[in-house]
């Protein structure tokens, strides 16, 4: 029986008695548009964890 996954074309490798998926980042990066409240907590992020 196939998984949910495996249905949707994910495909598994076999390391050792695993199977682990095959899962990649997309290449390009994904152009996100941030709201006011996303954007005052990243500003706080990069101001106060730095």
């Amino acid at each position: 029986m196939k998984s949910s996954f495996e249905l949707n074309s994910g495909t598994f490798r076999q390391v050792g008695d695993y199977r682990i998926s095959n899962l990649a980042l997309p290449t390009e990066e994904a152009s996100i548009k941030l709201g006011k409240w996303e954007m005052l907590h990243k500003d706080y992020l990069i101001n106060h964890l730095s």
